[in-house]
């Protein structure tokens, strides 16, 4: 019997390669091909729409470019989508406007099954991209690619641990109420927002080099207030709808990206008032104002009077400082008389005062007054579980009988105006103090870097840093603030930011070499 010769390794080598260069060949081909097929299907399924044929081309393209690009750049023009195109459960004009991008801020940050109409997708495109951005991140993390570390300042080590105590307590106090026979749906709503923000926070401190992007991350911020700013002030001036004006024109969140810039424009100009940076105020802030009244939040006012404040207090005795409190002195009598007269208008010019009146006597407001009885409601509820309080899912407790608005608002039980308190009574105690030093422990290296740092852009970011968490909990606590997109997408980044703000000034100790290239001024 004759033995079958053993095969030379070099021969399997090389078929193996020939099977790997054969799959190499057919697969780009394969794709193609499933590509053509897919687009065919959808342009007979969409009855010849151009855009439902070509959609998965652009999909493609997009997440191509996406796995290209460091990822700084995409995580910005996230951002600034985020907070310009319209969320479809906070829309313009109390529903009854639309712009011309509705649908794509649907896509982004609504669920899935509104766009496509498939009610398997109970999930945002927010969600696939955040999926996505993570994937990139481990696999540039393991083959170790430069792209996104070239000259990348390295972030506390504190901000990244509470990060993630912040996370895993919405998440402890997620499954505490779900097993205790909360409502898995409205539950989704209630921690959507809480757990995103150390998500996305991971990925912008993964992302963001330092005081390189200073520029680009207030350029961002300011442009995306600006767009809503010009949406606002054109939906109040030409939108009219039939039976009287309207109370509003954007969001509630808009308050917070409108005060978070105008945080960011002052800041700058604390710390270095030359004359491009004088003029460019002088252009944009009496269009957040205008825009302010426009929308007719009372709140807005109360957190440009927090972050006047913050900066006046934190900043040391200086030339700035000294012409702001005689300017005040000087203008006592005119903000007296404003005052006086203001608080029995109602000329929107008076807005300030009116939110002021609003804030110190909530009985002379309906809505306020309405909002008094629900923070009430949930302290009082509160009391029967303190320490864990009731998990997520479960509503609060009406001790103090209100006005049914289940039809305009069926969730306002779940998700109250007051995000904190209600934070408080659904994570109780621990799960609340979990959550919350993510953004002690982000005031406290403002604070603590302000007073370290050398370079006027240190100390600008900051200032702006220490105001945005300020302005933040103001809108959590006034109006639904912890479960907003805007609130998401600002803080961030600026948290972010304010990590390796730290590192850099040596407000916290490094833990490896500065990356080459890095000037530190």
């Amino acid at each position: 019997m004759t033995e079958r010769p053993a095969s030379h390794p070099a021969a399997s080598i090389s078929r193996a390669a020939s099977k790997g260069a054969l799959v190499a060949a057919i697969a780009p081909v394969g794709g193609i091909a499933a590509l053509i097929v897919l687009t065919a299907g959808l342009a007979v399924i969409g009855n010849g729409n151009i855009g439902a044929a070509i959609s998965p081309l652009l999909l493609l393209a997009l997440l191509y470019i996406i796995w290209k690009a460091p990822l700084r750049l995409t995580l910005l023009t996230l951002m600034f989508c985020a907070l310009t195109l319209e969320n479809p459960y906070a829309v313009f004009a109390d529903g009854r406007f639309k712009s011309p991008l509705f649908s794509i801020g649907s896509a982004l940050l609504g669920n899935l099954w509104l766009v496509t109409g498939v009610q398997a997708l109970h999930f945002t495109g927010l969600d696939c991209l955040t999926v996505y951005f993570l994937l990139i991140v481990l696999y540039r993390r393991a083959t170790r690619s430069p792209l996104d570390e070239r000259d990348r300042l390295e972030t506390a080590d504190p901000m990244g641990v509470f990060a993630w105590l912040a996370f895993l307590s919405i998440v402890g106090s997620w499954a505490y109420g779900i097993a205790g026979g909360g409502s898995w749906n409205d539950s989704l709503w209630q921690v959507q927002k809480l757990v995103y923000l150390p998500i996305i926070f991971f990925l912008f401190q993964a992302a963001l080099r330092g005081p390189a992007d200073y520029g680009p991350l207030a350029g961002v911020l300011i442009a995306a207030a600006v767009v809503r700013s010009v949406a606002a002030i054109l939906i109040k001036t030409y939108f009219h709808p039939a039976g009287g004006e309207l109370a509003v024109a954007t969001t509630h969140e808009d308050s917070f990206l409108f005060a978070s810039a105008f945080a960011v424009l002052l800041g700058a100009v604390f710390e270095r008032p030359d004359r491009k940076r004088v003029l460019f105020c002088f252009a944009v802030i009496p269009l957040l104002i205008w825009a302010m009244v426009a929308n007719n939040r009372r709140l807005v006012w109360v957190e440009l009077a927090a972050v006047i404040i913050a900066f006046f207090l934190i900043r040391a005795r200086s030339e700035v400082k000294r012409w702001v409190r005689h300017a005040a002195v000087g203008a006592l009598p005119l903000l007296v008389l404003y005052g006086a007269v203001g608080w029995r208008s109602s000329n929107p010019i008076f807005a300030p005062v009116q939110a002021l009146q609003s804030v110190t006597h909530p009985e002379s407001d309906a809505s306020a007054q309405w909002r008094e009885h629900e923070n009430f409601n949930l302290i009082y509820t509160l009391a029967n579980h303190p320490f864990f309080g009731s998990g997520f899912g479960h509503e609060y407790t009406e001790y103090w009988p209100l006005e049914d608005i289940s039809v305009s608002y069926p969730q306002y039980k779940y998700n109250p105006h007051n995000t904190v308190l209600a934070l408080l009574n659904s994570a109780g105690l621990l799960g609340f103090a979990g959550f919350w030093t993510l953004l002690v422990t982000g005031i406290f290296f403002a604070v603590r870097s302000y007073h370290r740092a050398r370079r006027a852009d240190d100390r600008s970011a900051a200032l702006s840093v220490l105001a945005i968490v300020l302005v933040y909990l103001i809108q959590g606590y006034g109006d639904v603030g912890l479960a907003s997109w805007n609130g998401v997408f600002i803080l961030s980044p600026v948290l972010a930011i304010v990590g390796k703000l730290a590192v850099l000034t040596g407000a916290w100790p490094r833990r490896r070499l500065a990356p080459l290239g890095r000037a530190e001024a």
